[in-house]
């Protein structure tokens, strides 16, 4: 478990970045990453990566500032500001899935700790001191894909939820459209035109002002 680095100053040079090189993750990406990181915003240059740490894929991001403790899984290299933390789970004693769920649920416990200011932190004493629960290794696996399962079900009802809404908005545009068209209901071809019936309810009204 390690920090990651920015030592150049200032934090935002642009000989700091490219468009294209190593992906370097922050707080907000981890945060929308859904546990997973597949891509980054910015990308770090020869000369942001020699005054950075490179992360390997599978490392467990935590971020310790601003969005205390959430968590996601590197799918690629990547480098982390100070304000990132990456784990290596390189023993084999658990993989990282088991240990990217787990701290999900120790999140709340970690905020607490962070200090009631403008910009609230933890440090990484206080991440190195969470115990983490390691049963047997059939069990553990049998959490990880439970949880698989469960994480699939939510993304697919999240975007079944998704289309239905865009349907919705697409049938009330067509429902309003066939309104003004007069489909909705069978029409009288002896009606007169809307247009001369709204002609008629002006003449009223200017009669009636005249009054």
């Amino acid at each position: 478990m390690s920090r990651g680095k920015s030592k150049h100053r200032p934090r935002n040079d642009p000989s700091l970045y490219s468009e294209e090189g190593m992906p370097f993750v922050q707080t907000g990406d981890v945060a929308n990453s859904g546990g997973r990181i597949i891509n980054a915003t910015k990308f770090y240059s020869k000369k942001g990566v020699a005054q950075s740490r490179v992360f390997p894929k599978g490392s467990i991001c935590i971020t310790i500032a601003a969005n205390i403790a959430n968590s996601a899984i590197l799918e690629l290299e990547a480098c982390f500001p100070d304000s990132v933390v990456g784990v290596v789970c390189s023993d084999g004693l658990v993989c990282s899935k088991y240990l990217e769920y787990f701290i999900r649920t120790a999140k709340a416990s970690l905020e607490m700790y962070a200090p009631a200011t403008a910009q609230k932190n933890i440090n990484l004493a206080i991440l190195s001191q969470v115990a983490v629960p390691i049963p047997p290794v059939e069990e553990r696996k049998k959490i990880v894909h439970a949880l698989d399962e469960s994480f699939e079900i939510i993304r697919c009802l999240d975007t079944a939820e998704e289309s239905v809404t865009k349907q919705l908005s697409r049938l009330n545009q067509s429902i309003l459209a066939k309104a003004f068209r007069g489909e909705l209901v069978p029409q009288d071809p002896n009606d007169e035109p809307a247009s001369v019936l709204l002609e008629r309810i002006r003449t009223q009204q200017e009669a009636a002002a005249k009054k």
